[in-house]
């Protein structure tokens, strides 16, 4: 754990990583088993905002969640089913995930992104989940004329998404 501050971090059982980084505090928090390599990585533009979360991950255990809080935006992932090389990268406001599980085949990615400023379109809320996933694939989802644009460099098994700027409901856990 590195922290400024009070510190965020892991519930008691959870494998994955949390990362606070905003103007008056920083708290950094992982816990892997089995691990072999781990590389994390931040964008922020100009003004501090995020950008991209980048990871490249050898390890030995399943599910993995990563969380991130910054000034005005959160954002989670998690990946059930783990391959045991996984890289991800996440751009919230752009609405981009791009996974490779070298050869291996990832069950499902839950992401989820919350703003004070809009991340796609108007939304200030991001919800995606995706199952039946290839080795490796590029996603984007953005708001598509009247509804919401998903594309994907290869076949997926399922997607759902919800684009909100508003409390509406969440996407159904599984």
């Amino acid at each position: 754990l590195l922290s400024s501050g009070p510190d965020g971090g892991l519930k008691p059982d959870e494998t994955g990583a949390d990362i606070v980084d905003t103007t008056d505090r920083f708290a950094a928090q992982a816990r892997v088993k089995g691990l072999r390599k781990a590389t994390v990585a931040i964008e922020k533009d100009a003004q501090g905002e995020l950008q991209a979360f980048d990871g490249d991950l050898e390890l030995g255990t399943q599910p993995i969640a990563v969380r991130y809080t910054g000034d005005g935006i959160t954002a989670a992932a998690t990946i059930r089913d783990l391959p045991k090389h996984v890289a991800i990268g996440f751009r919230p406001r752009d609405g981009k995930i791009a996974y490779d599980a070298f050869g291996d085949t990832v069950q499902r990615i839950t992401a989820e992104a919350r703003s004070t400023k809009p991340l796609v379109g108007r939304a200030t809320r991001v919800e995606a989940a995706i199952a039946g996933l290839t080795p490796k694939a590029d996603i984007t989802l953005a708001p598509g004329g009247s509804g919401i644009d998903l594309k994907t460099s290869a076949p997926i098994g399922e997607a759902e998404a919800l684009l909100s700027s508003g409390p509406d409901g969440g996407l159904k856990p599984d």
